[in-house]
């Protein structure tokens, strides 16, 4: 049944290149590789990553990869592909057990913002000069829609209800998740630096002024702002309260139905990391080159870890630890309690957030570099 798949794919593509159709994808997958129908494969909305067992440590470099292009954006996918996005006008398809080349995709800009899968569709935003949002179906191998987003900041947000999508001229949209047909738009009237937050009733996000804004989910009504002393540079996460990072150095937490402030909490620089959340401990990094671990109800320290750079890369939970990357290519797993479990380095800075897919940890860098971690001792490898 595979195989009869396959050749109807492979003579689809021979029919569209012999009439002179476009298809920009250099090779199309085979459909095994595709997730399930159900499947949604993107940044979670707290950054939270659950894994069983215990503690894991990401001892071991299993291979890494220089790609064609600056890499700004954090990796999605499964136990099947990765997908990564690049400076280079070009998104690649990697096989996430050994790095090497599946697919890729040319596209008319520059990519600095991840991607997000659910099902066979492939969504994401091209930057200045593109200024586009492009829904891909991988197993057609064809672009089922494309909309105008004026400089888009951050990687779409994708649930059952549509898209979501921030822009950095101030306005936010949701968008028809099948057809890309406009449902309503929000104009803020300041700049949008990221991504907005999305529960099922509300979306959070903040602007370069400070504001930090709920809208109604379903309407685009805004409900309540609250004005922080800083640009909001990365997205809220839903807790008790509404946790918001800011510029002026202050982690926020809100009253998420009202915006009432419940506590706060300062650093010695701005934060431009998304906080995340899990087993009663909030963490976030901060320029100061330190990263901090919250009690999320009063903003108490339980504790903190200097690192040797900037922390703009927002960290990543996993079962019992936490894995941070700075500026200066440092990519360290910390307890729950703070204490160093594993520190390596990495070539070029690192802003994206790190991610665990299919029991590897990712990290890509500045400089073109793609590393994949696992705890296996297998030798590293360049493919």
């Amino acid at each position: 049944m595979g195989n009869r798949i396959w050749l109807r794919c492979s003579l689809l593509v021979m029919i569209l290149l012999v009439a002179g159709c476009s298809v920009p994808f250099k090779k199309i997958p085979r459909p095994d590789l595709l997730p399930r129908p159900s499947a949604y494969y993107a940044i979670p909305p707290d950054a939270n990553l659950s894994l069983a067992g215990e503690t894991k440590v990401f001892d071991t470099l299993l291979y890494s990869r220089k790609l064609n292009g600056g890499l700004n954006a954090q990796v999605v996918g499964c136990d099947k592909f990765i997908v990564v996005p690049t400076y280079n006008e070009r998104i690649y398809l990697l096989n996430p057990s050994t790095g090497k080349e599946i697919t890729s995709l040319q596209t008319e800009s520059s990519l600095g913002s991840a991607a997000a899968i659910a099902g066979d569709l492939l969504y994401f935003v091209e930057e200045a000069g593109g200024d586009r949002l492009t829904c891909f179906n991988l197993a057609k191998g064809k672009t089922v829609f494309t909309r105008k987003i004026t400089d888009s900041p951050g990687a779409p947000v994708i649930d059952e209800d549509g898209i979501f999508l921030s822009s950095r001229v101030g306005k936010l949209y949701r968008l028809d998740r099948l057809k890309g047909d406009s449902v309503w738009t929000y104009d803020s009237h300041d700049q949008i630096y990221c991504s907005p937050t999305v529960d099922s009733a509300h979306i959070y996000f903040g602007t370069d002024r400070g504001q930090i804004i709920c809208l109604e989910k379903s309407t685009g009504k805004k409900l309540w702002s609250f004005k922080a002393g800083g640009a909001i540079y990365a997205r809220p996460v839903i807790g008790k309260y509404l946790y918001c990072p800011s510029g002026d150095g202050i982690l926020y937490a809100l009253d998420f139905s009202t915006g009432a402030l419940i506590w706060s909490f300062t650093t010695l620089g701005s934060v431009h990391t998304t906080p995340v959340l899990t087993d009663g401990r909030l963490l976030f990094g901060s320029d100061d080159m330190s990263v901090y671990c919250l009690d999320p109800q009063s903003g108490a320290t339980k504790w903190s870890y200097e690192t040797d750079g900037i922390i703009q890369s927002s960290p990543l939970a996993t079962a019992n630890s936490f894995v941070v990357c700075n500026s200066a290519g440092g990519v360290y797993q910390l307890d729950y309690n703070g204490n160093l479990l594993r520190t390596t380095r990495v070539k070029g800075s690192v802003v994206a957030s790190p991610i665990v897919i299919g029991g590897r940890l990712f990290v890509v860098t500045r400089s073109r570099m793609l590393y994949c971690f696992g705890s296996t001792g297998n030798p590293a490898t360049k493919p």
